[in-house]
């Protein structure tokens, strides 16, 4: 299961709607993601978030911790115990901050989950003080002692985005859906929600639907502020009977198992579970494998030694 920027946007809203008082635990579990214990006015709550799904989601399973070494152990000496003053999304991408205080400087805990993911922790100024994974590209150089910088948005963001401009860069062979999941910096589900809720074929030529484009960037916007206030539900959508996407509007588009749930913690949990039982089948699929090398080490009885 991977969120969608639009689905993390609802999840901030829904903490920041609990009011988080000071972050009480930062861990790494046994099982390979994160997590995070906030106490908040409405009480204490559990966050687990993982790099390599890209997943941040409230749960009532308080996972197996290891013991801290190494950069979480660095990491929760600089921010356990910190009041948290504000949690944000930025630029509506799978990047999440948290803006902490006390301990004489505020400091920004930076959560990337798309590619490989990564944890940064910058000072108020965005220098960066600790980084999970170092890394260099043409666009930025997320090191310590750099300044933090987003990576690029992949399309026109959602509030700036022109629809002229969006007509002046458009292919005669570009197809709705595909074109605008391309420019748009929006998930495609949104896209194909929105064309779904307009009757228009995902398929059809941009060429056809440049009448209708005011319409379609404002369904877009509007489903946007829907998943941002849960107002349609939080549903799950199922591919082979596992959870594969959580989204915060009702999606007509697809043909896949859909399931509403009463709250976003019953989506955590489901993830949880996913995780553990693939833990356990990796975990079993290494004892075997180890088993069957072990086999092929087996020496013959010395009296067998040089028989024929």
């Amino acid at each position: 299961m991977n969120l969608s920027a639009i689905t993390i946007s609802g999840i901030i809203s829904y903490l920041n709607e609990l009011k988080p008082r000071y972050l009480k635990k930062f861990r790494e579990t046994i099982y390979g993601p994160y997590l995070m214990e906030l106490s908040t006015e409405s009480g204490d709550i559990i966050i687990i978030f993982s790099l390599d799904d890209g997943v941040f989601l409230p749960t009532s399973y308080l996972l197996k911790q290891g013991k801290s070494k190494g950069f979480v152990l660095d990491l929760k000496r600089r921010i356990e115990k910190r009041r948290i003053e504000k949690i944000e999304q930025i630029d509506l991408e799978r990047v999440i901050c948290f803006k902490m205080g006390e301990r004489g400087q505020q400091v920004k805990l930076y959560l990337e989950l798309f590619g490989k993911g990564n944890i940064v922790l910058t000072d108020p100024l965005d220098k960066i003080l600790m980084v999970k994974r170092s890394l260099k590209t043409k666009d930025r150089e997320i090191i310590p002692g750099k300044k933090y910088k987003l990576p690029p948005l992949r399309g026109f963001s959602l509030k700036e985005v022109n629809v002229r401009t969006l007509i002046n860069v458009a292919g005669n062979e570009d197809k709705a859906a595909s074109f605008l999941i391309k420019r748009l910096s929006i998930d495609k589900y949104v896209v194909l929600e929105a064309l779904h809720r307009m009757k228009i074929d995902p398929e059809t030529p941009f060429i056809n639907i440049k009448e209708n484009l005011s319409e379609i960037i404002e369904k877009i916007k509007e489903l946007a502020e829907i998943a941002e206030k849960r107002t349609e539900g939080i549903f799950m959508v199922y591919k082979n009977d596992s959870p594969a996407q959580l989204l915060l509007f009702n999606p007509s588009y697809t043909d896949e198992r859909v399931k509403k749930l009463v709250d976003l913690t019953i989506a955590g949990d489901e993830y949880v579970r996913e995780v553990i039982k693939r833990t356990e089948l990796e975990r079993k699929k290494e004892f075997m494998r180890k088993k069957a090398v072990s086999y092929t080490h087996l020496t013959l009885p010395n009296e067998l030694d040089g028989v024929d």
